[in-house]
């Protein structure tokens, strides 16, 4: 996102799993996306989305 280079990865299973499995993570960083695309004119890949929620849910497991 800050250097604007973009890989596309199009596992639609890998985003799948993640979206099913951290389902509150994913609605969490996809909140995100939608802030700094409003904020920054940036939008965010799947990937990108992805990799957010993957991490907001170890957080959020570490919080318990």
């Amino acid at each position: 996102m800050l250097t604007r280079t973009v890989v596309e990865d199009d596992d639609v299973s890998l985003h799948s799993a993640v979206k099913d499995n951290y389902a509150k993570a994913w609605k969490c960083a996809e909140t995100v996306a939608t802030h700094l695309q409003k904020q920054y004119q940036r939008s965010l890949t799947t990937e990108e989305i992805m990799f957010l929620a993957i991490h907001i849910e170890r957080v959020r497991k570490e919080g318990r």
